[in-house]
């Protein structure tokens, strides 16, 4: 269905005749995930889930969903329930590891990412997951090593390339990070923390105007963001020194 508020009708009237229509509690929720709409599409997904417990595709989407909505212990338990049914899938591995990460459970998130590459040895999420994780664990040799396979192996993303910069900064190399997060910036122009931490590498340089400017872009990115003025008026007062 192309239009998603028409299919968002559409199918809320097929589940009032018939709450247990699968396809229809899937489809819904993956409407509403597309939405932003996490809350509600985890609801629809968790009932898919119990209908069609063997599907794969929707316990990751219920993930996804709970997720996003601030519920990785409940995201954890749905890609738990993926594993169990396809314990070899690289992709269920990362999306695991990272919850795992995002929970600050970093052991297991280490041997997560590393079971994903044993199944698939040039799954670049993989190295990337990896990266991260040696990251929060202050190992940037080995986090640097990681993001640099990742993105041999064909990795396009902004938050790659953003946690890449942070490891080559916290080895005292601000200017290959700077260099790292402009390319992130490339990717990602709308990306408030690569713009923060890149304001906060040009401070370091006492390159003020330039983090001037990226904090500016932050500002018309996130007007509601109020956390990083401090850092923006005093950008602005040293220029005038």
């Amino acid at each position: 269905m192309g239009k998603p508020l028409e299919a968002i009708v559409k199918y809320r009237e097929t589940l009032q005749l018939n709450p247990n229509h699968a396809p229809s509690q899937a489809e819904l929720g993956e409407i509403l995930v597309s939405l932003g709409r996490y809350n509600e599409a985890a609801t629809h997904l968790t009932k898919a889930t119990e209908l069609q417990p063997e599907q794969v595709h929707l316990h990751l989407l219920l993930s996804r969903a709970l997720k996003e909505a601030g519920q990785t212990e409940q995201a954890l338990l749905s890609l738990t329930k993926a594993r169990m049914l396809d314990a070899k899938n690289p992709r269920i591995l990362v999306e695991l590891g990272l919850a795992y990460q995002e929970l600050s459970r970093y052991d297991e998130a280490e041997q997560t990412f590393e079971e994903a590459l044993a199944a698939q040895a040039d799954f670049a999420p993989a190295y990337s997951g990896l990266g991260e994780t040696y990251y929060f664990l202050r190992m940037s040799d080995k986090s640097i090593e990681c993001f640099e396979k990742a993105i041999a192996l064909g990795d396009t993303t902004a938050r790659t390339r953003m946690h890449y910069g942070l490891a080559l900064d916290s080895q005292g190399r601000v200017d290959e990070a700077i260099q790292i997060l402009l390319k992130a910036l490339e990717i990602e122009p709308d990306n408030g923390s690569a713009l923060l931490y890149l304001a906060k590498m040009y401070w370091q340089k006492r390159d003020y105007e330039k983090a001037v400017e990226s904090l500016e872009k932050l500002q018309m990115v996130e007007p509601d963001n109020t956390s990083f003025i401090h850092l923006l008026e005093e950008s602005r007062r040293r220029i005038q020194k």
